[in-house]
């Protein structure tokens, strides 16, 4: 039950866990310890290179069926896989033992310490993607975990357990700095490794495409407006001007009398002379041809009145 509980946690820390315990080779099961009796939790790597692409369930197979083969002293044989944890190069979590299941790989506390194995040998650092999981995985085993006493100051690596009678080893390599820099400031410090497959990068935004301004059309310029003259006051002519023209004035009109006098007398002059010879000139009639006269001359009527009125006067 508790394994499944761990399984469960692992993942609700944003791991992608896969149980495996029943693909791979057993050979029985030699001992089995109460969950209080896990003291500490060990760091290792297998000492197996670590390429860039590999079928993990495949190598983790292959470790299970050397750990049965092996002889572990005085012709014991191991029981199957020797690691609970195994982490491979893309951070993905193996479960492979039971936790309650007592494994051969420190040497004598064996009896009080869990094994969690990272891919990769000696001269090979961890992947970004293994820190990152070795970062979740030891905040579950250290902080979510009430069910052992092992604790932050309690993760060591393999070679480290020499303090508590463990065997000598190079074991966990440069992979010693996941366990030292989580004991000391619970932090694994992933982002100093490289990736071993970077993350997918969003595609970058392209840059909005500004469109060309158009240039403003030129403005036709419009007609120069003629300024409108403003109204001139009729010019006044010098008082000569003005002078010669009234002469002139007089002397037309002193020549159109004249000649209205001369008409007028010329016509004064017939009318007398058709009375006498009609033989109608009378004292009467003389005064009235001559008074018409007099009234042309000084402006009375026009000359068809004139006519009228001299034919009239003869009747």
């Amino acid at each position: 039950m508790f394994t499944e509980d761990l399984i469960q946690r692992l993942r609700d820390n944003g791991l992608n866990v896969r149980d495996i315990r029943g693909l791979l080779p057993r050979n029985g099961t030699w001992m089995l310890r109460p969950l209080s009796a896990i003291k500490r939790i060990a760091v290792h790597y297998d000492a197996e290179n670590r390429p860039h692409a590999y079928d993990s369930l495949e190598r983790y197979k292959n470790e299970a069926q050397y750990h049965i083969n092996k002889d572990w002293g005085g012709g014991a044989h191991g029981d199957g896989i020797m690691y609970h944890i195994i982490v491979d190069n893309v951070g993905d979590v193996f479960f492979c033992r039971d936790f309650e299941d007592v494994t051969w790989h420190v040497g004598n506390p064996n009896y009080s310490a869990v094994a969690v194995k990272f891919d990769g040998t000696e001269g090979q650092e961890p992947t970004r993607e293994q820190a990152e999981s070795a970062q979740k995985v030891f905040e579950v085993l250290c902080y979510r975990c009430p069910e052992f006493p092992a604790l932050q100051g309690d993760l060591w690596g393999h070679r480290e357990f020499v303090q508590f009678g463990g065997n000598s080893t190079a074991c966990p390599g440069l992979f010693i700095e996941l366990p030292i820099g989580y004991r000391d400031n619970r932090d694994t410090n992933a982002d100093r490794y490289p990736y071993d497959y970077p993350p997918a990068q969003p595609a970058p935004i392209p840059e909005p495409q500004l469109e060309p301004v158009p240039e403003p059309e030129p403005v036709p310029e419009s007609p120069i407006e003629e300024p409108i003259p403003e109204p001139q006051e009729p010019s006044v002519q010098p008082i000569e001007n003005n002078i010669e023209v009234s002469m002139l004035l007089t002397k037309i009109k002193s020549l159109l009398g004249s000649l209205r006098f001369w008409i007028v007398t010329l016509t004064y002059i017939v009318a007398i002379l058709s009375a006498i010879a009609a033989g109608g000139l009378t004292l009467e009639v003389f005064f009235k041809i001559t008074q018409i006269w007099l009234g042309a001359v000084v402006g009375i009527g026009t000359l068809d009145s004139i006519s009228e009125k001299l034919g009239a006067a003869k009747k």
